[in-house]
């Protein structure tokens, strides 16, 4: 087994974890680098994320091409995207490795202006300015809405507890094949989550030449959008993979989360 250790921010909590790990994996026969960047080869058959669920977002967009599956180790404040909590030990990580029950997330695709980006949580067109903006979106060529609106979100079902659900979107099970389109403010009555075939090709343009948009890809801003090109979304042929620990499902964790998301800490 090649394991690497990735703690993103240098932190110290996470730099003494990461040496307590490595020493014992030495100990265990166990190749082992710590790495802060992200550059690993594509032989390492696991990556332990220290870190929150933006730390993990990073890690799948350097690793999932080259089909390494992460273990999240959570030190962050949800998440939700994490298999393990701070306090876990070198024996239970070891252990959830060795299992290797291995867990694959969908993922998404959008391309731009000729230039693709992957998404495992969500693709988010958003006004860039204080007003909104006007969106005409269609699912594979027919047309399903226009919406004057502070955005647009497509999710997975990973992404379906992220901006989606603070968004008023459905919380979907992960293993569903499906995508969600969730406009973001809606100036109207009508406009509501739509739930569609993950097969589906959603594509989004803007109506008026002068509003201001930005693609946002698992919450970075990637690029300015001309508001009369066309956004094209769909689903990826790479798969996010993820150990999943013994007794550890998805519902006990979403009731877990869910029940400290918002809460302030002392």
């Amino acid at each position: 087994m090649k394991v690497a250790l990735y703690n993103r921010n240098n932190d110290s909590f996470v730099k003494e974890k990461c040496l307590e790990f490595s020493e014992r994996f030495a100990d265990e026969k166990i190749d082992c680098c710590i790495t802060t960047d992200l550059k690993i080869e594509n032989d390492y058959d696991a990556l332990i994320v220290f870190g929150g669920d933006g730390t993990v977002l990073e890690a799948v967009r350097h690793t999932s091409r080259f089909g390494i599956p992460i273990l999240g180790i959570n030190v962050g404040n949800l998440g939700f995207l994490s298999e393990l909590e701070q306090n876990a030990t070198f024996n239970e990580t070891l252990e959830v490795l060795k299992a290797r029950n291995i867990k694959e997330r969908m993922m998404l695709n959008v391309k731009v202006d000729g230039n693709i980006y992957s998404s495992l949580n969500d693709v988010v067109v958003k006004s860039l300015g204080t007003r909104p903006i006007y969106l005409v979106a269609s699912v594979d060529e027919e047309f399903l809405d226009e919406y004057r609106s502070d955005g647009i979100i497509v999710c997975t079902p990973t992404g379906s507890t992220a901006y989606s659900l603070s968004a008023g979107g459905p919380i979907l099970s992960p293993d569903l094949n499906a995508m969600t389109v969730i406009p973001v403010c809606p100036h109207t009555l009508h406009s509501r989550p739509i739930v569609i075939s993950s097969d589906s090709v959603v594509k989004l343009s803007g109506l008026k030449a002068y509003d201001q948009m930005g693609l946002v890809v698992d919450g970075n801003m990637v690029q300015e959008i001309d508001s009369l090109k066309e956004i094209e979304i769909y689903k990826s042929d790479v798969r996010a993979k993820f150990f999943s620990a013994s007794g550890n499902g998805f519902y006990k964790r979403l009731l877990s989360k869910m029940n400290r998301w918002g809460v302030t800490k002392d």
